[in-house]
């Protein structure tokens, strides 16, 4: 008897349990159509309300994100229009996380369905066995099942109770306006001062921008204009060759009377007060670093004494890096300045002719692993004496002094030594290689030839020298 008024118990108690879940599902299950039905013109505080009955973290999560974004907007439009981007990004995400918000309730309601449909099912059954039972038994029972439903009931709604108002109370803002702000008719605006306003704009326009200028300026350590080689250097600078077209290398490809051209003319009758015994010179290019433009300087500087009639050979002495090809669109050089120090070609074989009038061309030929030992060899000095019976004026492009010594190899042949500076991009501190050489004397005839020069800076304002003209 003992043993079958248990099992009775057991399924009355099962019985309660299976109502107070399908009570507190259907609870669950308002709560969400009721937020998924009126999901767009619905409060955030109800929003938060309604939500303390809902047990699914996605849920929950979207719904303080939302009345997170509803707060911020309330915020912002205390101070900004609708067309304001801040508030129109934050509409966007609200409408974003409306949309993730409404899925999850969809998927939520599903779940909730086949939840309930379930437990319905177990109940019935549960119920089927109970109405088994005797009916003294089971009207007691059923006495003491609703007496126990209804009290767990009241306290479930207690705690539903408690939690929304927990909730409601967070919701509420932690501001009020005390007072509405006044203007006063006798003083007028107090804040903000509108003319001290424009008196700091206009100083910190004029002042900031000079600081910046002036520290700019003292932390750029390169060549500006001949007065700063002047104040580093006592090599005398023999003129400034004028920025041309990055796309056009060779002199011929400018107007006669381009800036470029003339400030290249100038040198080249600068050149003939130099070392003005011998009518015909060897003329040594070097610079500092690579990208300075000697080679630029070399080939147009032979382009524009060949065109004043003059005999001219360039001979490009750079076997590391050499870019003279380049200058003359030609691909892969077999016959060079480098296969015939080694012997694999003979003098004919490596003069080559130029498109320009009287100027011919010895390129670097193949890249040789060992470059000063080949410029140390007796054939190069034979060359440079060789090709002065033929020549009247012979211009060598050296690699950067700067870098390594291959060109003091074959100084003591060189009639005038040019060291090419570039505006703007050669260092102050890249001349103390070449201030010791010349203090000590082991170059004689150096000048300076400031390259990539702007043509306001180099000739005024003078509309002549402004453009080509054809």
């Amino acid at each position: 008897a003992t043993t079958k008024i248990g099992e009775t118990l057991a399924l009355f108690g099962q019985r309660t349990q299976l109502e107070t879940q399908i009570s507190s599902y259907n609870v669950q299950l308002k709560n969400l159509r009721n937020i998924l039905t009126n999901l767009d013109n619905i409060a955030v505080t109800a929003i938060s309300t309604g939500s303390s009955d809902i047990r699914d973290p996605m849920i929950d999560k979207l719904i303080i994100k939302l009345t997170d974004l509803y707060q911020q907007r309330t915020n912002l439009r205390r101070t900004a229009t609708e067309a304001n981007p801040l508030v129109q990004k934050i509409n966007g995400e609200i409408e974003t996380t409306k949309v993730a918000l409404r899925n999850a309730l969809n998927g939520a309601l599903t779940n909730l369905n086949v939840v309930i449909e379930n437990l319905k099912y177990r109940l019935q059954q549960t119920k089927a066995t109970i109405n088994r039972l005797p009916s003294a038994e089971r009207k007691k029972l059923g006495i003491q099942r609703k007496f126990e439903f209804s009290d767990n009931t009241y306290e479930l709604f207690m705690q539903r109770k408690a939690t929304a108002g927990i909730a409601l109370a967070t919701n509420e803002s932690d501001w009020k306006i005390i007072e509405n702000a006044k203007v006063n008719s006798y003083m007028g605006l107090i804040s903000p001062n509108v003319k001290f306003i424009y008196l700091l704009a206009i100083f910190a326009s004029l002042f900031i921008p000079s600081i910046i200028i002036l520290i700019i300026d003292m932390f750029d350590n390169r060549i500006k204009s001949k007065k700063e080689i002047e104040k580093i250097t006592r090599i005398p600078i023999i003129g400034s060759i004028v920025k041309g077209d990055k796309n056009k290398k060779l002199i011929t490809q400018y107007s006669t009377k381009s800036a470029l051209t003339e400030s290249i003319r100038d040198i080249r009758i600068n050149l003939q007060f130099i070392s003005s015994d011998s009518d015909k010179k060897v003329i040594g290019i070097t610079s500092s670093v690579s990208g300075e433009g000697k080679t630029f300087c070399a080939v147009n500087l032979g382009a524009v004494t060949a065109q004043s009639g003059k005999r001219v050979l360039v001979l490009d002495a750079d076997m590391r890096n050499s870019k003279m090809s380049s200058y003359f669109n030609t691909q892969k050089v077999k016959h060079g300045f480098s296969s015939y120090l080694i012997g694999t070609s003979s003098l004919e074989e490596i003069i080559q002719p130029s498109p320009i009038k009287n100027l011919d061309i010895i390129f670097a030929g193949p890249f040789p692993p060992n470059p000063s030992d080949l410029l140390g060899l007796p054939k190069a000095s034979l060359l440079l004496k060789e090709l002065h019976k033929k020549y009247d004026y012979i211009i060598v492009d050296f690699p950067p002094i700067g870098l390594v010594g291959d060109y003091m190899i074959l100084s003591k042949y060189i009639d005038i030594n040019i060291y090419i500076s570039r505006y703007k991009f050669t260092l102050r501190k890249s001349f103390e290689k070449i201030n010791n050489l010349f203090n000590e004397k082991k170059l004689e005839n150096l000048i300076i030839i400031l390259n990539d020069v702007k043509v306001d800076t180099l000739y005024g304002s003078n509309p002549y020298y402004l453009k080509d003209r054809k």
